[in-house]
């Protein structure tokens, strides 16, 4: 049971919230005390005024989704917007996936609505805007590089880069006695030796690793789906 217990604590919430009829989840807190795991939530959204279901899922990091029995309270209550609530689970031992490392997260509303996100297209809205794809993949709140980081990090390096590259210039060069070239003219360089070059090429590493993460966060959020609608486990 410590192991358990130590294992669940260990645990990282990656939440996904719903966004089926205008229904958000947020203020998402976790917590276990002996056999028991709490979620605590805080219901909200935009024009959302009626009572609606709220399940709780978890997934493991081959995104094999599973839903817990001897959930309170059950699939048919009913949560009010506005209002802070939670859902406890009183833990299976047998059928807890120990080799597992579980993320829970909830669903609000119709489950086969539920919307994981935009799929690994999003990647092109990032070839086209540093950063803009990282709004359809997953909740900005819980990115550790805000998509506006990104979006200003390549702007900032690019321009940098261009900039340095206009202002680099080659001096005069030095000539003998008798007129030939004895030494060309020496490069000089706006900020450093090289740095249009190095400014460019980290402005485009930037941009390339956040099309490469929207792809695979997008990636992940179609095989989340797929298993969501053909195969849960129960725990």
């Amino acid at each position: 049971m410590r192991k358990l217990f130590l294992l669940l604590i260990g645990i990282q919430p990656w939440l996904i919230y719903a966004q089926h009829q205008n229904y958000k989840i947020s203020d998402v807190d976790l917590s276990i005390r002996f056999d028991t795991l709490s979620v605590d939530f805080f219901l909200g959204g935009k024009h959302a005024t009626l009572p609606t279901s709220a399940q709780l899922y978890f997934f493991d990091q081959d995104l094999h989704i599973y839903k817990p029995e001897n959930v309170s309270p059950d699939t048919l209550f009913l949560f009010q917007p506005g209002k802070q609530h939670h859902i406890s689970w009183k833990i299976n031992e047998k059928s807890w996936k120990k080799d597992k490392m579980l993320s829970p997260f909830v669903v609000v509303g119709n489950p086969s609505s539920h919307d994981f996100g935009m799929g690994p297209e999003a990647a092109f809205l990032s070839l086209v805007v540093p950063g803009l794809g990282n709004y359809f993949v997953e909740d900005t709140r819980y990115q550790r590089i805000k998509p506006y980081m990104r979006t200003a990090a390549v702007a900032a390096f690019l321009t940098a880069g261009i900039y340095a590259s206009n202002q680099r210039y080659q001096t005069e060069p030095s000539y003998t006695d008798n007129g030939n070239i004895w030494k060309t003219g020496e490069v000089k360089y706006k900020f450093f030796r090289n740095d249009a070059e190095l400014l460019i090429g980290t402005g485009v590493a930037i941009w390339l690793s956040d099309i490469i993460w929207v792809a695979i966060r997008g990636t992940n959020n179609r095989t989340l789906k797929k298993n969501f609608n053909t195969m849960i486990i129960t725990l």
